[in-house]
């Protein structure tokens, strides 16, 4: 995906968004090994995810592919008719610490409603 926004976001601290963003993700799904959670409509998956945020200016958009964050994990999830729970052990692959990430690697829990 790819979206714009008007303007840099920013805070005391320093950015906290960009002007635009691209993001993918490679996910692959399947049953869960537990009967008890398949009674319930429970899968689990596996992803690979890459982003990063940007100016969309030609020195700032080669910049930001050049720094594409990654992170990789593994969970289970359960639809509910347009909403979408997941629990996921999360681990960043790559970050730019230099730049001010900070990563932490863990459970997350999420929810995502399909819209397009």
């Amino acid at each position: 995906s790819l979206c714009f926004f008007n303007d840099l976001l920013r805070s005391d601290d320093g950015a906290i968004g960009g002007e635009a963003f691209y993001s993918a993700t490679l996910r692959a799904e399947t049953g869960v090994p537990f009967k008890v959670l398949r009674r319930y409509g429970i899968e689990s998956h596996a992803f690979l995810s890459a982003g990063n945020c940007f100016t969309p200016r030609i020195t700032a958009t080669l910049n930001a592919l050049q720094q594409t964050r990654f992170s990789a994990g593994f969970g289970i999830f359960k639809d509910f008719g347009g909403v979408r729970a997941e629990l996921n052990y999360c681990i960043p692959v790559r970050a730019m610490q230099h730049l001010g990430d900070q990563t932490a690697p863990g459970l997350r829990f999420g929810l995502a409603m399909e819209w397009m």
